[in-house]
């Protein structure tokens, strides 16, 4: 699939384009918009849409540069970026809510940015303290569970098979007593 060019337009074409758009254009769209267009209008309608999965949703978040604003109190934000944040708001609300699920027949690409994001958090926390956007680890963390290379733990399968143990007193004795009879 081609990028769309979003260079020209305003908000209503851009809206126009992305609600013709398949499933699999509207994640694409979701993933390249620029978010120096109207990310309010365009982003807003696009992050709603139950095809957007959560590595999607993060690879959007990510898109908006949340680093910028996540430290600044909402009145310190230029009114310029103000509809950007309030995007940013809205995704961070949507994975917090588990809005958007995980895919697994898709590989991860915001997962080293979330890693990065989660240990700033983590350091946060300690510090008691929190930027503006927390994502939930609970959530996320699918994510990275999604993301993490698939690794058999013996490749050559030369493991020797554990022995087979007779069965112990205990064992023996549930086979007599059945469940509700005393002895």
């Amino acid at each position: 699939m081609t990028a769309m060019d979003w260079t020209s337009g305003d908000a209503g074409t851009h809206l126009a384009r992305v609600r013709r758009l398949t499933e699999r254009g509207i994640v694409e769209a979701a993933r390249n918009y620029d978010w120096d267009k109207y990310p309010e209008t365009v982003l807003g309608w696009i992050m709603a849409q139950k095809c957007v999965d959560l590595d999607t949703a993060l690879a959007a978040f990510y898109g908006g540069c949340p680093e910028r604003f996540n430290y600044l109190h909402k009145r310190e934000v230029p009114p310029e970026f103000q509809s950007t944040c309030r995007v940013l708001d809205n995704i961070c609300l949507r994975v917090n809510s588990g809005f958007y699920l995980l895919r697994e027949d898709r590989t991860p690409v915001a997962a080293e940015r979330l890693e990065k994001w989660l240990a700033v958090q983590k350091i946060d926390r300690r510090e008691n303290s929190s930027g503006r956007w927390v994502l939930d680890e609970a959530i996320v963390s699918n994510l990275l569970v999604a993301a993490a290379p698939k690794v058999d733990p013996d490749p050559t399968g030369s493991l020797p098979k554990p022995p087979r143990r007779a069965p112990g007193p205990l064992a023996r004795l549930a086979g007599v007593l059945r469940p509700g009879r005393a002895r």
